[in-house]
This record gives structure tokens, sequence and C-alpha cells, in this order.
């Protein structure tokens, strides 16, 4: 399902889905700017008899950014060779 919104002057087209299984229940909706921005994002999960889990994420200001944003606050070195790095997700 989807609708359409105006969030932070921007207009938003936001998606929704919600499903049920055994005594499970979810429901998501995200919005989207025509711009390709993500203004929000919000979830809820239910378990029958347990805790309701939920998530919520809104953009509080949209506008536009210098390149200088992306620059990093410190030296970038680089590592020299040889040197292990860990794998990722430990």
């Amino acid at each position: 399902m989807s609708k359409a919104v105006a969030t932070l002057g921007q207009d938003a087209e936001c998606w929704s889905a919600q499903g049920q299984r055994g005594g499970e229940r979810a429901t998501f909706e995200t919005c989207w700017s025509k711009q390709g921005l993500l203004l929000s994002l919000k979830g809820e999960h239910v378990r029958v008899g347990d805790k309701t889990m939920t998530l919520s994420m809104e953009a509080q200001e949209v506008g536009n950014v210098s390149p200088r944003d992306f620059e990093p606050p410190f030296p970038v070195r680089e590592l020299p060779s040889g040197v292990p790095i860990p794998p990722q997700g430990r």
C-alpha cells in the first residue's frame, strides 16, 4: 500500500506492509522523497504474550550538502603492506 505525504517541505511517497504468522504480527512503513531521500522508517513486531518491539526513525532536516561535508576531520593514512586486517563481523 502506498500514500503521498508532505514531510519537511518534501513531497514524499510512503509504502507500508503488514503480515501475520502464527502468534506474531508485524507492520512496517517507509517514506521516501521524490529525490530518493529516506524521510521516515517505522516498524513494529508483536509476539502474543511477549514484548512489542518498535523501530522509529524520522528525518529532522533536509538540505543541500557540500563536498566538504564528506571530508574526514583527520588525516587519512595508508596502511603499510603486510599489515593484517581482521575479518569483518567479529
